[in-house]
């Protein structure tokens, strides 16, 4: 055990603040018999200051959207709040093994975790997987990003990866990728595993497992030079019960399930110290991701409990420019809007399994400036996020009408050390 921690004391590693994977790896340690490992991560201290309460996670750094109007018996707003906290949970440390090969592949493994599984006292388990590197394709298998989150991704001072205008789910996977020349073709299957979709007993893995089906991505990329860009698709189907009832009756076994499906494109331009870039989707029921949707009971039989659904549809895009080095300036745009549901909903069987039921569409503009002295980055981010809420059109697919918007500012200042 000594040896471990004299080890790991002394194999550093860079990664950059934003990266998904381990990158900018240094002086590996060798542990013999042909296999290098590289630990590194980062101690992240956040400050922040909101000036109204929403709906967040961990600790308040994982902020998503402003809470509606709720009004006291003197017509006071309890939701506009100002609230603020000091954190050090994003602290993270990885590790990245190479070597030997397998398979006439380079072979390697790669864990992460950091401090944000539900309050300071718990670890959370990030990443973990093995992947297999041929010339031309590799093979990953384990816990990672949801493929739909794609190559291109927003480079923000928030730990939220600016969801929910942006994909933000992790998992266990199996994803296979086939590299011939500019082009890059992508296969996975997704299993969930960090975050759950919703239904009749709230978030559960058990939906996606009993529907013995599970998600499907698949996706074409091109690069060239400083250009990327490509499209993405991804399917899945949920089983949210296993049997029916009406009023505590004989229970009856069904097979109902729900499918849904997105559609992505994504592009990135850089030049020099010069970067844009931005994503566009078309999603269904995309809840566990921390988005705005879900999916609704459409029809119940009365006489066996038997229920039918329908997804719940949205847009959303954002884009996002960034210029600098050692002081690097970024503004992010987002924008989400409620589509409703595919088919039409009945007044009296209706049941909403998600989030967001009452937003008709968000906004959020985050402009942000950081600057890199050493292994330590100064950041300071103010974003404004704005949130139309009105009511449930049950006769027009649940589309929402008569919205009112509310607003949430937010100023973080953050410090981290890269070792």
């Amino acid at each position: 055990m000594k040896n471990f921690l004299l080890i790991a004391a002394i194999g550093t590693i860079g990664i950059n603040i934003h990266a998904q994977e381990p990158t900018g790896i240094i002086h590996p340690v060798k542990l013999g018999e042909n296999v290098n490992v590289n630990f590194g991560g980062f101690v992240r201290i956040d400050y922040f200051i909101n000036s109204r309460k929403g709906t967040e996670n961990v600790d308040g750094l994982f902020f998503m959207w402003p809470d509606a109007v709720n009004k006291d018996a003197n017509g006071y707003d309890l939701s506009e709040k100002v609230n603020q906290n000091l954190s050090a949970t994003p602290t993270r440390f990885s590790a990245l093994f190479n070597g030997p090969y397998a398979l006439g592949a380079k072979a390697s493994a790669y864990f992460e975790f950091d401090f944000t599984g539900g309050n300071s006292n718990y670890l959370l388990f990030r990443q973990g997987w093995v992947k297999l590197d041929w010339d031309k394709s590799t093979l990953q298998i384990g816990r990672t990003w949801h493929p739909l989150q794609g190559p291109v991704f927003p480079t923000t001072v928030s730990m939220n990866f600016e969801s929910p205008f942006n994909v933000f789910c992790r998992g266990e996977q199996v994803r296979y990728t086939y590299m011939p020349g500019k082009f890059k073709l992508l296969a996975a299957v997704f299993l969930q595993s960090a975050q759950a979709s919703f239904g009749p007993v709230g978030q559960s893995f058990s939906y996606m497992r009993n529907a013995m089906a599970p998600d499907l991505n698949l996706q074409l990329h091109f690069s060239n030079g400083g250009f990327t860009t490509g499209i993405m698709g991804e399917y899945k189907a949920l089983l949210p019960r296993e049997s029916t009832s009406y009023n505590k009756k004989p229970y009856y076994k069904t097979n109902e399930n729900i499918q849904s499906y997105a559609l992505a494109v994504f592009g990135q331009y850089k030049s020099g110290k010069f970067i844009v870039k931005g994503n566009a989707m078309f999603g269904q029921n995309l809840a566990e991701m921390a988005m705005q949707g879900g999916y609704a009971r459409s029809s119940i039989d009365t006489i066996t409990g038997h229920e039918t659904y329908t997804t719940g549809n949205a847009f959303t895009s954002w884009i996002n420019v960034l210029y600098g080095e050692k002081v690097k300036v970024g503004i992010f745009g987002g924008y989400q809007k409620n589509l409703g549901f595919s088919n039409q909903l009945n007044v009296a069987d209706y049941t909403f399994y998600g989030r967001g039921e009452k937003i008709g569409s968000m906004m959020r503009i985050s402009p942000s400036v950081s600057y890199y002295s050493g292994r330590m980055v100064f950041q300071l981010e103010t974003e404004l996020t704005s949130t139309a809420y009105g009511t449930i059109d049950i006769l027009n697919k649940g589309n929402i009408k008569d919205t009112e918007s509310v607003y949430n500012r937010r100023l973080i200042l953050s410090v981290s050390y890269f070792f």
